[in-house]
């Protein structure tokens, strides 16, 4: 027999605005040619999809044109080198920078390793800044020594990557470069889901992040970013809305075992692709980037709440969940999910599409 509930039927529109800019954070401009630019973890084509993604969901008045110039084994060095042929091709007008794990030798470090290292990214700055770009430096994430199969090289091996984050740091201070650390935030959240899950991993061949781990990095570099929090809380009362976000409703409308109204988004809140969806119990990226609660303080907890939106029954959820929160977000059947999912799916297709360029491969894609 079905549990008695309240329909509550959310009529979707959407309405799009900017951000504002805050303090030093990094704001990407209306007119964006992204580069992501590094080794093979950014040739995994994961945190710089996720962060993509994100971007063109979150800024849809923007006009965004995104790359990835990814190159497994590659260094700083070799960046350098390389960079006029393949990414400065582009004219990127913003280049994200993710060199260091190949570039410590997989050994403890010796002053010769820091001292290559940064000369090499200061040659990157040079070069990138003379193609006209700004330019982004990532510390690079760290490795994860398992506790069965241990490298040779593992043990210690953090500790040379720390050397190298703390010095790219304070050549960015140095040379007024933007510096995203993504070493030190990685390695802390790591060791608190070792503390909670022993024996747990996002990275697990010890030097490649799976997607889990990606989210944590595109996690770690928005909030470097001027970003959109989300849609804030929505809270629907008797015969009224109040929001403390951006989103709105109107045309609120009472029956009998039944609320509908008209939802007005600023934007789509963004997917979670659900291979990376364990990231969300590390770090508080819903709450703080994706929030969309809707609330209704006065409902009967005893009494399940059906939701449709435009029609569609996306959800079935208890009376104490309305009372407590709805998280618009997480409804994986709501139209602005399926739209979400869908921009997802499209960034994919480079992974179809991919052409061979400059001897190595290269992806892209179109200005959203």
């Amino acid at each position: 027999m079905r549990a008695r509930g309240i329909l509550l039927a959310i009529g979707l529109s959407a309405v799009f605005s900017a951000g504002a800019a805050e303090g030093e954070k990094l704001t990407i401009g209306d007119r964006e040619t992204i580069v992501f630019y590094g080794d093979s973890i950014t040739e995994q084509n994961l945190y710089s999809a996720y962060l993509e993604t994100f971007l063109i969901t979150r800024f849809p008045q923007k006009d965004l044109a995104i790359y990835n110039f990814g190159w497994s084994g590659d260094t700083a060095k070799g960046g350098a080198g390389r960079f006029l042929r393949d990414a400065g091709r582009v004219k990127p007008s913003l280049v994200f920078v993710n060199f260091g794990m190949n570039d410590g030798g997989y050994m403890r470090y010796e002053d010769w390793i820091g001292e290559s290292y940064i000369a090499a990214q200061r040659r990157m700055a040079g070069i990138v800044r003379k193609s006209g770009a700004r330019l982004v430096w990532f510390t690079q994430s760290p490795v994860d020594c398992h506790e069965k199969n241990v490298p040779g090289w593992c043990p210690g091996y953090n500790g040379t990557l720390e050397r190298m984050a703390g010095m790219l740091k304070s050549l960015g201070a140095e040379t007024g470069v933007q510096v995203i650390d993504l070493f030190s935030p990685m390695l802390a959240i790591l060791e608190s889901a070792k503390r909670e899950t022993p024996g747990s991993t996002f990275i697990p061949d010890s030097i490649h992040p799976d997607e889990t781990g990606h989210m944590v990095m595109a996690y770690c570099a928005l909030k470097a970013m001027v970003v959109e929090a989300g849609g804030g809380v929505l809270s629907l009362g008797a015969g009224h809305a109040a929001a403390d976000g951006r989103m709105a409703a109107s045309n609120l409308r009472r029956a009998e075992g039944r609320i509908e109204f008209d939802l007005h988004l600023p934007f789509i809140p963004f997917y979670v692709p659900q291979e990376a969806r364990r990231a969300l119990s590390l770090v508080p990226f819903q709450e703080e980037f994706n929030r969309f609660v809707l609330r209704v303080p006065e409902w009967d907890q005893t009494e399940d709440c059906e939701v449709y939106v435009d029609g569609l029954k996306v959800a079935v959820v208890p009376g104490g969940r309305m009372v407590e929160g709805l998280d618009l977000a997480a409804l994986d059947s709501a139209p602005w999910a399926v739209q979400a999912e869908r921009v997802w799916e499209i960034s994919q297709v480079r992974w179809k599409s991919i052409s061979k360029r400059g001897g190595r491969w290269s992806w892209a894609t179109p200005r959203h």
